[in-house]
């Protein structure tokens, strides 16, 4: 489930847009700590109101991982306000490792944070603490119950590292009928980013005779990756 301040969060901001942005004070805003204010100060018709509410953001973010949670939370909930502003903030916790490794992966088992925010979550560990993470991320990768949406994020996060001591542990997932297509076929296509010889028998079978044709898609695409590695 979301953070319980998410649904009212969002009616203050419904409420928010139709009132209008008037008396912006984001240093107020800022030690009141009122996340859902500077939220919706992202993305604001001013540049400078928008970057100083998304630096704002992070140092009140930094104080505790209940706080970045929650902001992850907002920030997916409200994701078409933030744009470049929302990257100030993503950027700067990934190139910073904040709040750290430990309390973050112990949000991300949460099952009941919701969804969107532990997706973020993984993103995040996956820049800042990938090898620390990893145990928990075949964890929930590996547990059919998890939820689809941060299992594909993992699976995702896994190829953009080329870790190829998880081939056979994705070639296992992508094997199985049991699983939801859209897992399959972002672990096909993370399998091809990885890059390793032995998921391309797999993967061959699966552009041949998958039931999904998205998972026959990114299989042979995958394949065709791999061996084009090969030949370069």
């Amino acid at each position: 489930m979301p953070h319980a301040g998410v649904g009212r969060a969002k009616m203050r901001l419904m409420r928010f847009l139709r009132r209008g942005e008037t008396g912006i004070d984001v240093e107020k805003l800022k030690s009141q700590k009122d996340m859902e204010g500077l939220v919706r100060l992202l993305g604001h018709r001013n540049r400078k109101v928008g970057k100083r509410a998304a630096e704002a953001l992070l140092e009140v973010a930094e104080q505790s991982v209940e706080k970045l949670v929650y902001l992850l939370e907002l920030f997916s909930i409200y994701f078409d306000r933030y744009c470049a502003d929302r990257t100030i903030v993503i950027d700067k916790l990934e190139e910073g490792g904040r709040p750290g490794a430990e309390p973050l992966l112990h949000a991300l088992k949460d099952q009941s944070r919701y969804f969107m925010a532990r997706v973020a979550m993984v993103q995040i560990l996956g820049k800042i603490a990938y090898e620390q993470a990893i145990a928990t991320f075949i964890q929930i990768l590996e547990d059919e119950e998890e939820d689809e949406s941060v299992r594909s994020v993992i699976a995702s996060t896994i190829g953009e590292v080329r870790d190829a001591t998880l081939v056979d542990t994705l070639i296992a997932i992508v094997g199985c009928a049991f699983e939801p297509a859209g897992l399959r076929w972002t672990v096909a296509r993370a399998l091809g980013d990885i890059g390793n010889r032995r998921a391309v028998r797999p993967l061959t079978r699966l552009a041949s005779n998958d039931s999904s044709e998205w998972v026959r898609l990114h299989a042979r695409e995958a394949v065709e990756k791999i061996e084009g590695r090969d030949n370069e």
